[in-house]
């Protein structure tokens, strides 16, 4: 009875939702009280409506217009080689606009590069995502599956869950995070950042570890099988990782279980640099104050892989200084 009050509690009075409170494990006696640390997606939502202007969030939620705003500011991110919309003019870097299937057809066969990923331009949680290699007489994808240009187009046009497509560079992991993983899939940081007059605060950082033979790093409460690990943000070092048991609830993870290496006192690469460009990526995106940064760290540097105005609250424990700061933000928001 002490176990179910406590749960109707934190969803009552924090908004905690029932996956929320497994996966934290805040029924656990001995974690009263740390629910004042943790943030519940309910709420964070509330705080990001309130800081980030709506007529700004598509500059990050819409990927299309994200990644051309990178290229205009300077930013690394993926390189955008199309932008396709069935039955609509398109955009190429080229500067050709295709636009009935025949002109795609004859674009998608010439101009893409040997290694490309397609994905939806309003998808999440990588949903949509694929990655292709060029073949002979056309493309293979992540799969193994075949397709020429024109199958390729019609499975996109076809789609009924979403209308417009990027087609765009496909990055790769640095050489210590594969050794530490044993994958090529990319791997993202999550960085979360706030804007505070004229300064960035780094409010939280992860990164999303792929552990099976997936091509999306997203952690999704645990149910793609991934992990989600804290990283030290002073010193740029990972520390235990969050898998997730059968029955929803939250486990410590410290060694992969592809590798067996450790994941604790693993230093992240390019730590600084992936630091510095989410900095400037939050200054530069502003009046959206806010983001949950995407950051790959490839062997040529980190790149932003997409910004998130409304990005799930980590479940592991908030610091209580970055909490300090959400509220104050809000606020005087």
């Amino acid at each position: 009875m002490r176990t179910a009050a406590r749960a109707a509690r934190l969803y009552l009075e924090r908004g905690f939702s029932p996956g929320e409170v497994l996966l934290s494990g805040l029924l656990d006696p001995a974690r009263c009280g740390e629910e004042r640390r943790l943030v519940s997606k309910r709420e964070m939502v509330r705080i990001q409506q309130r800081l980030n202007p709506h007529e700004s969030i598509l500059n990050v939620e819409d990927k299309d217009r994200f990644y051309r705003r990178c290229e205009e500011l300077g930013l690394a991110a993926p390189r955008l080689y199309a932008v396709l919309e069935p039955g609509r003019p398109g955009w190429t870097r080229e500067g050709v606009s295709p636009r009935t299937r025949a002109e795609w057809v004859a674009h998608l066969d010439r101009a893409l590069p040997e290694w490309f990923v397609v994905k939806p331009v309003a998808g999440v949680y990588g949903r949509g995502l694929t990655i292709y290699v060029r073949d002979e007489g056309g493309f293979r994808d992540h799969d193994g599956g075949r397709v020429d240009a024109g199958q390729l187009y019609d499975s996109l046009a076809s789609n009924a869950r979403f209308e417009r497509w990027l087609i765009q560079e496909r990055l790769v992991n640095h050489s210590d995070l594969v050794r530490l993983t044993g994958t090529r899939a990319l791997m993202t940081l999550r960085l979360d950042t706030l804007a505070v007059e004229e300064r960035v605060v780094l409010v939280d950082a992860s990164l999303k570890v792929v552990t099976g033979d997936g091509v999306v790093d997203n952690f999704q409460g645990g149910t793609s099988g991934n992990l989600d690990v804290v990283i030290d943000t002073r010193r740029g070092i990972l520390r235990d990782g969050l898998g997730v048991h059968q029955d929803g609830s939250g486990r410590r993870v410290e060694t992969h279980p592809r590798t067996g290496l450790t994941i604790p006192g693993v230093e992240v690469p390019l730590w600084n640099e992936a630091v510095a460009l989410a900095e400037r990526a939050a200054r530069s995106f502003l009046p959206l104050r806010t983001v949950g940064w995407d950051v790959a760290v490839t062997p040529e540097g980190p790149a932003l892989v997409e910004g998130n105005a409304f990005w799930d609250p980590p479940p592991q424990l908030l610091g209580a200084d970055a909490l300090d700061e959400l509220e104050r933000a809000w606020r005087s928001a």
